[in-house]
């Protein structure tokens, strides 16, 4: 083991023992529509996770598989003192099914967003507002946003502005494998901003993995 594995390990360890707090707003809006979710983090805890389209009826949520039920409020179950984890510990499948996958490593949810505008096409943005962070969270946490099966994973950048990797897991035996890179968190307020598009009638399916 070299003295940068052993540095990385001994880090690894010591983010264990942290506490990180942080309050986190994440919105779908379109049309005056606002989505919110609002989370808070201790040690990485989950207090609340709130997703809202308000009174607008252009967007509708549900996790239900046929949709039938449809509703403008969900409620995720809490997730308390998860201890840190690996990319590689998150299953593949872990956008299947709706609703919640917590477990003691990570908080995970599911839900479908329906299109139910009188036009043609909605034009949407999803977006993740860090309001505060203690112990440099935002250093720390990682944010998968699953789209239609689609992955993409958010972290802050490097000092020097790259992409931080993901890697393939940690064994302190030998070099972890780099399989990807995370997005960068945007600079303003909002860490994730990403515009999309969506027909009237058609359902798209977030899973939110932290």
């Amino acid at each position: 083991m070299t003295a940068l594995d052993r540095q990385n390990a001994e880090k690894y360890q010591a983010n264990k023992r942290k506490r990180k707090k942080a309050r986190i707003i994440a919105a779908i809006s379109a049309c005056g529509l606002l989505v919110m979710i609002l989370v808070a983090f201790c040690l990485i805890r989950v207090d609340q996770f709130t997703i809202t389209t308000s009174d607008d009826k252009d967007l509708s949520l549900s996790v239900d598989e046929t949709c039938e039920v449809l509703t403008t409020e969900l409620h995720a179950p809490p997730l308390l003192e998860a201890m840190d984890t690996q990319y590689s510990a998150i299953p593949e499948n872990i956008d299947n099914g709706l609703g919640s996958k917590n477990t003691d490593y990570y908080f995970a949810y599911s839900f479908y967003l329906l299109g139910k505008a009188s036009t043609e096409s909605i034009n949407y943005s999803m977006t993740m507002e860090l309001k505060d962070a203690s112990l440099q969270l935002e250093n720390a946490i990682r944010v998968m946003i699953i789209k239609d099966g689609i992955k993409t994973v958010y972290a802050k950048a490097n000092a020097d502005g790259s992409k931080r990797s993901i890697y393939s897991g940690i064994d302190h035996n030998e070099k972890p494998e780099k399989i990807g890179e995370c997005e960068r968190f945007k600079e303003n307020k909002h860490i994730i901003l990403e515009p999309y598009m969506m027909h009237t009638g058609d359902k798209c399916k977030y899973t939110v993995v932290m």
